[in-house]
């Protein structure tokens, strides 16, 4: 077993999780930071895409999904998105400001700004969004309206 495998199975597996749900949510995490897509990753892992839609409506399954993804980000990661953000609030404050620098960071950074805010989330004792929480994500958004127009699929 990898070292990697090791820091997934630190945290506590939801009870009302299947074997399978989990297997799939380590592989999903690992999977999607190396930048794979969602569909590629279902099929990557023989899961439709129908499945992982639907067991990502299941509040403990987008929580455990986040715990894992915040437990995979390096302190080194940590510092850069910090320096990252730095610069980008000063070019912010710039009289023209570039939309490029903000639009690479959130593409290049999103997994580390979930996480930094989901731990800025616990430290405020706030709920999460992806426990107990009616927000729904863009995908989710996009899933649930390619499910009504295209029910065959």
């Amino acid at each position: 077993m990898t070292e990697e495998n090791n820091s997934l199975k630190v945290i506590e597996v939801p009870p009302t999780l299947s074997q399978d749900m989990v297997k799939f949510a380590q592989q999903f995490v690992r999977l999607r930071l190396q930048g794979m897509a969602i569909a590629n990753i279902c099929s990557e892992l023989s899961i439709s895409t129908k499945t992982y839609y639907k067991w990502n409506e299941f509040d403990d399954f987008k929580w455990y999904v986040k715990e894992l993804e915040s437990l995979t980000i390096s302190d080194d990661e940590r510092i850069a998105y910090a320096s990252v953000k730095k610069y980008i609030l000063k070019k912010v404050q710039e009289e023209n400001p570039s939309d490029k620098h903000v639009d690479m960071f959130f593409k290049y950074f999103e997994y580390v700004v979930d996480a930094e805010n989901e731990k800025r989330m616990r430290e405020l004792n706030i709920e999460s969004s992806a426990k107990g929480s009616s927000f729904i994500s863009v995908e989710e958004r996009k899933a649930n309206l390619l499910s009504r127009l295209l029910p065959n699929k």
